[in-house]
């Protein structure tokens, strides 16, 4: 029986034994006094139990709200884990099916709390174990959802490279082979179908770096190819370039030589004409000498013989 029951029944016997005294003639004023104390007491204690019962049914109020509030939030993060379209985990079934236990043991305690006289210290007490589970059962699933999240971004952020480099065109004659990365994705679908979140995010970044680095690997070997074949372009541009430098100073050494020879012939041809002229005066004044000197020394000669 409740508290304030059971006070409440010893008040009535006592004030039913105290009215019964009062009607006696000739009565005992000490004993119906003693009485009417004891009834006063009891009625007293009734009315502190009220009291206390009117605190309690408050508190039980109060805190089986906040039990359906906090219930509430556990509900809709279980609405969002069933139409994600990503596998439940272990833990995600396990506190989903902790937070429909909840949700049945608050429905039960609502229904107690409909009753007059309960026990009203208990359904407070039920109310604060219902909010503590929810909220600590809605963190994990709050968690989990989460993880599920980070892998399935992860196995999304791993497919493009992944397509890259299976679909990479040979250039240079550089290229991927064994498509890199591919069997870790797969690797992390599988675990994300299986629920296991932090092992399907960690083989879909694995299969990211895979593909990346055959990506970065391949696209090095292309740019050195690329450079050597600039560098080579860059030297047969030179040697063109020499080329035509060289050709121009056989051209203009040429034009110089044969400027040289035509100055030089010139030279020589009018040296030769101031000779010719010199050799014809000389030849001129010998002949006539030779001939005055013939006529003297025949003369001479005749006047000597």
């Amino acid at each position: 029986m409740p508290p304030t029951q059971g006070a409440l029944v010893t008040a009535r016997g006592l004030v039913e034994a105290a009215r019964a005294r009062v009607g006696v003639l000739p009565g005992d004023p000490l004993e119906v006094a003693e009485r009417l104390s004891a009834a006063s007491q009891a009625l007293t204690e009734v009315q502190r139990s009220a009291a206390n019962d009117h605190s309690l049914h408050a508190r039980a109020e109060e805190s089986l709200s906040a039990a359906q509030d906090a219930l509430a939030g556990a509900l809709g993060l279980v609405r969002r884990a069933e139409t994600d379209g990503i596998a439940d985990s272990r833990e995600t079934t396990r506190a989903m099916k902790a937070i429909a236990a909840l949700g049945e043991a608050l429905e039960k305690a609502n229904g107690t709390f409909g009753v007059p006289h309960g026990d009203w210290l208990a359904l407070a007490a039920e109310g604060e174990r219902i909010e503590v589970h929810a909220a600590r059962e809605a963190a994990t699933l709050r968690d989990e959802l989460a993880a599920a999240e980070r892998a399935v971004q992860a196995i999304q952020q791993a497919a493009d490279p992944i397509k890259r480099a299976k679909n990479w065109h040979e250039s240079y004659g550089v290229t991927i082979s064994g498509n890199p990365g591919s069997r870790r994705l797969t690797e992390a679908r599988t675990a994300l179908h299986g629920g296991n979140y932090s092992a399907a995010q960690q083989a879909a970044e694995n299969a990211a770096q895979l593909a990346l680095a055959a990506l970065s690997l391949a696209e090095r070997q292309v740019a050195q190819f690329v450079e050597e074949e600039r560098e080579r372009e860059r030297q047969r541009e030179r040697q063109r370039e020499w080329e035509r430098e060289y050709d121009w100073g056989s051209r203009n050494s040429s034009s110089s030589s044969s400027s040289s020879s035509f100055s030089f012939f010139s030279s020589s041809s009018d040296s030769s004409s101031g000779d010719s002229g010199f050799s014809s005066s000389s030849w001129s004044s010998s002949d006539s000498s030779s001939s005055g000197g013939s006529s003297n020394d025949s003369g001479f000669g005749s006047s000597s013989w």
